[in-house]
This record gives structure tokens, C-alpha cells and sequence, in this order.
């Protein structure tokens, strides 16, 4: 009740002077527009070296790109005790480390839906690393309204320049839509990045945190969540399902399922939150990483064969061929070796 006291009294108030303590209060919760701002999440994986291309590698709903640069990401451990700049409560940080640079390399977030992102808006992260060639990294605001919509819009004036101490950055947009014709899958990005006019190939680091967009024209403090809210966010994006280490009771039951006849396998398997797409699903081939269980025996796999004969944003059925069972036997599946694992995916 004392929280709904506080928002109560606030009535039509809205600068941050007038409200004072209604931060401390709560009242400002579920503000962030970025998901992992904290970096906390790495499903897919905490590194990667010697990247080209565009995806997301390490750190949920971070994509890396590429565009002519080979570069590493990866999640990487706060020192123990806090760094200078930097408040105590980041424990996490996100390394984009470009070691050949190009222009328009960088890394970014997708906002769902252009419509969320209108009027004035704060973007706020903290920041440290090495410049690329020219001295500057620049952010690349762009509203993409969906196939089938108005052509995208790109405002990349914005720009900073990092030092190897943390420092809080903050910028203000304000994004419209009106006149827009919205099609499906639309975005708002804010793209950390080598600028367009740097052609520079020199190697540049940076390393970020505390990634928050936010109504108004004020940087509040960083809004801090739980590991497992950020990750129920992360997993409508993609979900992984993988072996946890060579140790005792580590094994990952993958699905539940049915010997449809004497030699092929259907599993079915829910997601833990709606999709945002029917997803892609990614199977590494592990030797003998992938082990189907019935009452006649065990069969190992190696990940090569298995197919999605039906998917929706909700769960999926996966069939395993050339298998040796009986048909109308019950089974299911386990991932019994590190780096076997399941990765669906359903990013922007």
C-alpha cells in the first residue's frame, strides 16, 4: 500500500524534481525499453573471436556486425569490488572488440515495435574501451517500420568518445511516427558503432553496460532487474536448451515424446514464453551428445537427422529418423555432452 500511497500523490506531476523520491519508491519501475541492459544474459554463449558477419553471439539481443571488420564479443566479469566510474551494482559488461575495423561496425539492440518508441526519449549507458581510427564512436538512431512499411529512417549526428575508465553517457531523441506506414517485424535501434565516414582499419574496444532507453528528456538510474526477469525477456527472443558440464545430474532432458513406428522418434517440447516468430532451430552435431531413452534401450546421436516436422511461436515437434525402438513406446530425449544443445531462435 505504501507504494500505491506514493504514485498516488504524485498526481499529474512529471519532472523528476517534483517527484523526488518516487524512484526510491518503486514507482518508476519497468521503465527500461532495452532488455539485458546489464548484460547479465548469454544463452547462445559468453565469447566468440574472429567474427565477419551480423548476429547475435554472445550476450542476449546484442547483435554484432561486422561490415568489412573481423572482430570478438564477449561477456565479460566485472573486477570483484567494483571499477572506478562504474556504480557497484553492474556485475557484467558487454566487450565488442573490432581487432580490424571497418565503418558501420559495431554492436546493437532491436526495440519490438517502432509504435513504443515515440516522443522524447533518453538512451543511457556506461561505456570504456578505445576509440576506432578517427577518435569517435557514433550511435546510429533507426526507426525501421516493418516490411511492407515507410522506408526506414537513420540519424547517426550522435557521438562519443571512450577513455579506459567508465563514464556514464546520455543522449535524447525524439522519434515520431506519424505519416509512417507500419508493416510487420518494425524497430527502433540505437546502433554502437564505427562511423559511416571513418574508414579507418585500426583495431578499437568497446566495452558497455548499463544500457537503458527510457521516456523523457532525464536519465534516471539504471533499472536493475533479476537475472531470471531478464532472461523470461531474452527467451521470447530466443531459447536454448543445452547440456550444463561433464559432471553428475548435468544431463538436459530436451522433450517428451513417442516411437511413431520401429524406427523414427517424435518429441514435442513447450516453450517457456510465447515466440515472437516461429523460431529456427540450431542443432550442433556432437558425437554421441544426444541420447534417446525407451523401455527397449538407449540410442546416441550426434545431432545430424533431427527435423521440425511442425513449430509455432509456442512449442514444436521435433522428428529423429533411423532410430531402433518399438512403435507406440514412449521415450525422450537428453543432451549428455558439453556442447550439445538446442538454439531456437526468433530474434529481429
Amino acid at each position: 500500500m505504501t507504494k500505491a500511497r506514493d504514485l498516488a500523490d504524485l498526481g499529474n506531476k512529471t519532472s523528476l524534481d517534483e517527484i523526488n523520491d518516487a524512484y526510491d519508491a518503486g514507482a518508476l519501475s519497468n521503465r527500461n525499453l532495452i532488455i539485458n541492459g546489464a548484460m547479465q544474459v548469454a544463452q547462445r554463449g559468453t565469447s566468440v573471436t574472429g567474427q565477419t558477419g551480423s548476429d547475435v553471439l554472445t550476450v542476449d539481443r546484442f547483435r554484432g556486425h561486422g561490415s568489412g571488420a573481423t572482430f570478438n564479443m564477449s561477456q565479460q566479469a566485472v573486477t570483484l569490488g567494483g571499477e572506478s566510474g562504474l556504480p557497484i551494482q553492474f556485475t557484467k559488461f558487454l566487450r565488442y572488440n573490432a581487432t580490424t575495423g571497418a565503418n558501420n561496425c559495431g554492436v546493437w539492440q532491436t526495440v519490438e515495435d517502432v509504435t513504443r518508441v515515440q516522443g522524447t526519449h533518453t538512451l543511457s549507458f556506461y561505456a570504456k574501451g578505445t576509440n576506432p581510427a578517427g577518435g569517435v564512436i557514433s550511435i546510429d538512431i533507426r526507426q525501421w517500420f516493418g516490411s511492407g512499411g515507410s522506408s526506414e529512417l537513420d540519424d547517426d549526428t550522435r557521438t562519443f568518445s571512450v577513455t579506459s575508465t567508465w563514464q556514464k553517457f546520455t543522449f535524447t531523441t525524439t522519434p515520431t511516427v506519424a505519416g509512417k506506414t507500419i508493416g510487420t517485424s518494425s524497430y527502433y535501434r540505437p546502433f554502437f558503432k564505427q562511423p559511416a565516414s571513418d574508414n579507418g582499419s585500426a583495431a578499437w574496444t568497446l566495452d558497455i553496460t548499463g544500457v537503458q532507453l527510457e521516456v523523457g528528456d532525464t536519465a534516471t538510474p539504471f533499472e536493475h532487474r533479476s537475472y531470471g526477469e531478464e532472461l523470461a525477456a531474452c527467451q521470447r527472443y530466443c531459447y536454448v536448451i543445452q547440456q550444463q558440464g561433464n559432471y553428475a545430474n548435468s544431463n538436459a532432458s530436451a522433450c517428451n515424446g513417442t516411437y511413431y513406428s520401429a524406427s523414427s522418434f517424435y518429441g514435442v517440447l513447450v516453450f517457456p514464453t510465447t515466440m515472437r516468430v516461429t523460431p529456427t532451430m540450431a542443432v550442433p552435431t556432437v558425437t554421441n551428445g544426444y541420447r534417446l531413452y525407451s523401455a527397449t534401450g538407449a540410442d546416441l546421436r550426434d545431432g545430424t537427422g533431427f527435423d521440425i516436422q511442425s513449430a509455432n511461436k509456442d512449442n514444436f515437434c521435433i522428428y529423429v529418423p533411423n532410430v531402433s525402438s518399438t512403435a507406440g513406446f514412449g521415450g525422450w530425449m537428453e543432451l549428455i555432452v558439453a556442447g550439445a544443445k538446442f538454439t531456437f531462435d526468433a530474434e529481429l
